[in-house]
């Protein structure tokens, strides 16, 4: 009778934790290819914090990555971080565009999102604005390493302060 009282607990608390788990962080990693004057970015992000924040904004179930993915998740989430995550390098801001997504291979309950900037000449500051799942979670952290010129910056973002400017010199 025990092993069914512990069998229970154990189902609800792996249902607990994978609804409400305590860490709110996305990863961003931003490479800047000076031979093709690209910046490239790759966002990691856990899919199911995503899919909330799609399906508040969009008042349906969006469903990511599994056989009953939305038909316009793709949409849907470029959208959704074109207008929480930008970047600006000395005084020009790039625009992303979308190169695709995928399942991280090591946490199947993240994903990893790739954009890249193109004809980004050479520059000596950059700045960072990434306000992803804010809105979403109040504890959230938004981290960010700058590669670029030989040197790795890192910063981490945390409402209300979205947006930093890093120097590279």
């Amino acid at each position: 009778m025990y092993w069914i009282y512990f069998l229970l607990c154990s189902q609800f608390t792996l249902a607990r934790a994978s609804a409400d788990h305590p860490i709110h962080e996305t990863r961003t990693e931003i490479y800047y290819r000076e031979e093709s004057k690209r910046l490239e970015i790759a966002i990691r992000i856990l899919t199911d914090d995503l899919e909330e924040v799609l399906k508040t904004i969009h008042k349906e179930t969006v469903e990511i990555g599994t056989d009953y993915e939305h038909p316009k998740a793709e949409v849907y989430i470029t959208n959704y971080i074109n207008k929480h995550f930008s970047l600006k390098t000395d005084t020009k801001k790039g625009s992303l565009e979308f190169v695709g997504r995928e399942v991280d291979e090591k946490d199947n309950f993240a994903l990893w999102i790739y954009f890249k900037v193109e004809h980004q000449k050479r520059w000596t500051s950059i700045t960072v604005e990434n306000s992803l799942l804010n809105s979403y979670q109040r504890h959230q952290e938004n981290i960010v390493t700058i590669n670029a010129y030989g040197k790795s910056r890192k910063i981490i973002l945390r409402s209300p302060r979205t947006s930093k400017k890093v120097y590279f010199r």
